[in-house]
């Protein structure tokens, strides 16, 4: 999900919003460097300012490339649960709802092991939608110790508290879902929201 430059910027104490966002400011420094090396070449005006074009966009438009911006980056909209467990933790606990097998579910493993790296006071819980016990041990095994992997008395609550979409995370505080996100909202501006709980 990160590359080595924004793991660094992470490491060092950056937000993860701030992480997402240097590089890019940093592509449009060297860009602005290019632009003024090309306006000193001695070419016919139009290949001049065609290459001072190029270079000032072209670190920008390539970052972007391999590493694009979502829409959840810049917006982060959450959801209202349809259906809520009973009893939920009066502990600041962040549960992420998968089920086993998804694909998108697998990569949050990493997300996971960056989130705890980040912040060693953050509490997550994985709660699985099936009785599956083959991808209990899957995440079980990939996961560290610190955070835990559930397959609840009743998987098919958690499915609804989803809405269907997996994986769904679900922050909550004091027994109630302070924010709910689906996989396609969530960025790093709620990755942000959730280390203000902890």
């Amino acid at each position: 999900m990160y590359n080595s430059l924004e793991s660094f910027l992470l490491q060092i104490g950056c937000s993860w919003t701030a992480a997402k966002f240097i590089p890019y400011l940093l592509c449009l420094v060297v860009g602005f460097l290019l632009l003024k090396v090309f306006s000193k070449v001695a070419f016919r005006s139009w290949l001049r300012y065609t290459l001072m074009a190029v270079g000032f966009c072209l670190p920008f438009l390539a970052y972007f490339a391999f590493y694009p911006i979502y829409r959840a980056d810049i917006q982060a909209e959450t959801y209202r649960p349809p259906l809520i467990e009973p009893k939920l933790p009066k502990q600041a606990t962040l549960f992420i709802v998968i089920l086993p097998g998804c694909p998108y579910c697998i990569e949050t493993i990493e997300l996971s092991k960056q989130m705890l790296h980040k912040n060693t006071n953050i509490k997550i819980r994985y709660m699985l939608t099936s009785e599956d016990q083959e991808g209990y041990w899957y995440f079980r095994k990939r996961l560290p110790k610190q955070i835990e992997v559930e397959i609840p008395d009743n998987p098919s609550i958690w499915m609804l508290t989803a809405a269907g979409e997996f994986p769904s995370y679900v922050l909550v505080k004091n027994q109630k879902v302070v924010k709910a996100w689906h996989n396609t909202e969530f960025g790093v501006q709620a990755l942000d929201q959730i280390n203000a709980y902890f």
